[in-house]
């Protein structure tokens, strides 16, 4: 539900909506392969261990795209890796 704003007989949507609008829509990741000790919580957008090169590698498909991965480093914790492009 848009949040408006009331001015004068004029509304205007609430820039925050206005943000969640141009905001790129979310573009899961799929994995293609079986991967071992997949935890029942996560779906196929989860791909085991890889490398944080190997996820940004699999990210470069378009903007808003993310999946799940297990940390090489600390192994038991994971990590969503999302990519978007901000102009500042």
């Amino acid at each position: 539900i848009p949040l408006v704003l009331y001015f004068d007989d004029e509304f205007r949507m609430h820039p925050m909506y206005q943000l969640q609008q141009e905001a790129p829509h979310p573009r899961r990741i799929t994995c293609t392969n079986e991967v071992e000790n997949r935890p029942k919580y996560y779906g196929r957008e989860f791909h085991g261990m890889i490398s944080r090169e190997e996820a940004d590698q699999l990210l470069s498909v378009a903007e808003g795209s993310y999946l799940i991965r297990e940390s090489q480093r600390q192994p038991g914790t994971y990590t969503l890796a999302l990519r978007l492009v901000m102009d500042l």
